[in-house]
């Protein structure tokens, strides 16, 4: 395990179009893209998350760090555990302690209850949920860090988004059939959808909803949710807010007041 001081946290995060992973460094074909250093991310990203492999846009990756506040922590023989909470959910971390075969206290991050941290690690599937293997873990003492960790992360999905369509071009350049089957993929009962292909149907309507609208300051969540029955309501709100957390979708003269981010 790399210790408390062998982690450089001034990595800068984010994906580029150069990073590249393949069995050797000689070997071009079938290379995948990987991001390799760290990734900021929120939390509910995470949990959200359906493949065994945490991915952005299909873009595998390494390293994420994370910025919340620390809920609570146990000690145990051979690791701690955490639990961290951000504005969009809770994670499970794990820092694994060294054996040295002594009674000396294991060296532990300099970290306490209630207070705000930040986490470098990998994303590993336990139990049925995402668990952070900690590489090293601070606290943070400035909120500039807080408010620059979701700068940060809009603009690592921003850039995976990016580097994901690139990819797609590509192959649809060397094989022009594959326009064709994304397309009929993309269609449903009401014609041709522009909404991304990682949303699930709720969130696809609402997403069309806030396309058609031409106001300034686009729709509020009230007009929003008068389009679903009573019962789906609640869902078509928790769209909109994971549209908002992912940067589909962003607030414009208040909170409650809504645009798509681009035409996509």
């Amino acid at each position: 395990m790399w210790s408390s001081t062998g982690f450089n946290d001034s990595v800068a995060g984010g994906f580029n179009n150069t990073t590249t992973n393949s069995d050797s460094p000689s070997k071009k074909t079938g290379a995948v893209k990987r991001h390799q250093s760290v990734v900021p991310v929120v939390i509910r990203m995470l949990n959200d998350c359906t493949d065994d492999e945490f991915k952005m846009f299909g873009l595998p990756v390494q390293m994420v760090s994370v910025v919340g506040i620390l809920i609570n922590y146990e000690v145990q023989s051979t690791n701690a555990s955490y639990t961290i909470e951000d504005h969009t959910g809770t994670l499970k971390a794990m820092w694994w302690l060294d054996s040295d075969g002594d009674d000396s206290a294991p060296q532990l991050p300099s970290v306490k209850e209630g207070s705000y941290v930040k986490a470098f690690g990998t994303i590993k599937s336990q139990e049925g949920r995402r668990t952070l293997m900690i590489l090293k873990m601070l606290p943070v003492d400035d909120c500039n860090v807080i408010t620059l960790h979701l700068l940060e992360v809009i603009k690592s999905r921003l850039q995976a988004e990016d580097l994901s369509n690139a990819s797609a071009f590509q192959i649809q350049k060397n094989n022009p059939g594959a326009y064709l089957a994304n397309t009929m993929v993309m269609m449903d009962e009401n014609g041709a959808s522009n909404a991304p292909l990682n949303m699930t149907e709720i969130q696809k309507q609402v997403f069309r909803l806030l396309q058609a609208d031409n106001t300034a300051a686009g729709p509020d969540r009230d007009s929003i949710l008068t389009k679903f029955p009573d019962n789906r309501k609640r869902e078509a709100s928790d769209a909109l807010d994971f549209m908002v957390n992912e940067g589909h979708v962003y607030t414009t003269i208040d909170n409650e007041h809504f645009k798509i981010t681009e035409a996509i």
